[in-house]
């Protein structure tokens, strides 16, 4: 649970339920409570465990009736239960990181001694719709993106995504290993937040005979570019020396962050690979001394080939117009690529907003029975933003009206995005 002080221009998280909506804080009591915050960023540790053997519908079998939270300590205990070897004999696990409803995120050391494999590492626990086993060809489009996405990547340095290390599964579980990478932004508030989290996990396990007693410490994650925004707000309104404090975040840290997600989107899709879940929750944020943070794209429970289409976005208040009723857009035509490019500029615009919220135009639409055709037309196609953002100037304008066009055959690509004259 996090508690925040005082800091009158951001909106209570409690106001919002949506994960996108956790895009702005409460400054505006000495002590609020934000339980609230904290079961919405649980929340957005979604994944798309789905494999092509099993059905959506009966995805919480498992874990039925059970809070995230319960969800997450009884998959731990049953991950040790189930795959003993690969979690006290390859690796020792260390604390519980993340979790939400569909899965449960660990950090790690490996045991093996290879020197790839010295950094912590994050092992995502993805829960199975119904317990059993599947062939290997069936693991879960996020699993085997990933590793395709890491051996084409392989030449490239300093890449702008989570790297695949390993995956397994056993009767209740999918396991996917990657590197663990951000900095524990909370941790760099601790002047402006006072966090408590859940109690430990503990219980006991055997394995080669010997009992075992585990307990590993749970938070909920604070090292993606949310919370990174969020901490520089916090430094940016204590510490200004001018009669009005602010918690605009400064632009240039904005356009390369920005910048480095775009990176990470081009790779992908020039693989003919679309994401199909950007925002700001979903990019990991890491501190570089003397430096601006480096972010990672991750989280790719929803990414699939372009070629397939795409029937809806992962979050819905990032998705596109041409998800609305009456879009014209047939679901194998829709090429997601366009669609990260519209969720991009909403994440640009959360991210430059005075407050760190989402956009009222893109709430209201998402909230109302708005048609596509009635978006298209409110501005002959360009997306009806009603924001006054300072100090951003023309160029922005122009870059954010080529992200989120309407149609999305007239977006902007991320190759043009990454040339254009307000990130240079």
């Amino acid at each position: 649970m996090t508690s925040l002080k005082v800091c009158p221009q951001l909106t209570p998280a409690s106001s919002y339920q949506s994960s996108a909506h956790r895009s702005s804080r409460d400054f505006s009591s000495e002590k609020v409570s934000n339980n609230s915050y904290t079961a919405t960023k649980q929340c957005t540790r979604i994944f798309d465990t789905v494999s092509k053997g099993n059905c959506q519908d009966k995805r919480e079998t498992l874990y039925l009736g059970l809070s995230s939270e319960d969800r997450a300590r009884k998959a731990v205990m049953n991950a040790f239960a189930k795959s003993p070897a690969k979690l006290i004999h390859t690796y020792s696990v260390i604390s519980v990181v993340g979790f939400g409803s569909n899965g449960v995120i660990l950090a790690a050391l490996s045991n093996l001694g290879k020197q790839s494999y010295t950094a912590p590492l994050a092992i995502k626990i993805i829960y199975k719709a119904k317990p059993g086993m599947i062939p290997v060809s069936l693991y879960p489009p996020e699993i085997q993106i990933l590793q395709r996405l890491t051996t084409a990547q392989v030449e490239i340095k300093n890449s702008p995504l989570v790297t695949y290390i390993d995956s397994w599964q056993d009767l209740n579980h999918f396991y996917l290993v990657t590197n663990y990478c951000g900095t524990d932004w909370e941790s760099h508030s601790n002047n402006y937040i006072d966090t408590t989290h859940p109690r430990n996990v503990s219980f006991q396990s055997r394995y080669l005979g010997e009992i075992r007693t585990h307990s590993f410490p749970i938070t909920t994650g604070s090292n993606d570019l949310w919370q990174w925004s969020y901490a520089l707000r916090c430094y940016n309104y204590y510490h200004n020396t001018n009669a009005k404090a602010s918690t605009i975040v400064p632009r240039q840290a904005i356009k390369h962050v920005i910048r480095q997600i775009a990176q990470g989107l081009s790779f992908m899709h020039s693989q003919g690979i679309y994401h199909g879940d950007v925002k700001i929750e979903n990019v990991i944020c890491e501190h570089v001394s003397g430096s601006l943070p480096r972010t990672y794209l991750t989280d790719f429970g929803h990414a699939q080939y372009a070629e397939y289409g795409i029937k809806q976005y992962g979050t819905q208040t990032t998705s596109g117009p041409e998800f609305l009723q009456d879009s014209p857009f047939i679901d194998n035509q829709l090429d997601g690529r366009a669609s990260d490019v519209f969720a991009l500029g909403v994440a640009l615009m959360i991210l430059v907003s005075e407050r760190g919220e989402e956009p009222e135009s893109l709430r209201v639409i998402n909230n109302e029975d708005y048609k596509y055709f009635a978006v298209l037309k409110a501005r002959s196609g360009q997306f009806p933003f009603v924001e006054n953002v300072e100090d951003v100037g023309h160029d922005f304008w122009n870059l954010v009206d080529g992200m989120c066009r309407v149609d999305p055959r007239e977006r902007l690509t991320i190759e043009q995005i990454l040339q254009h004259s307000w990130l240079q």
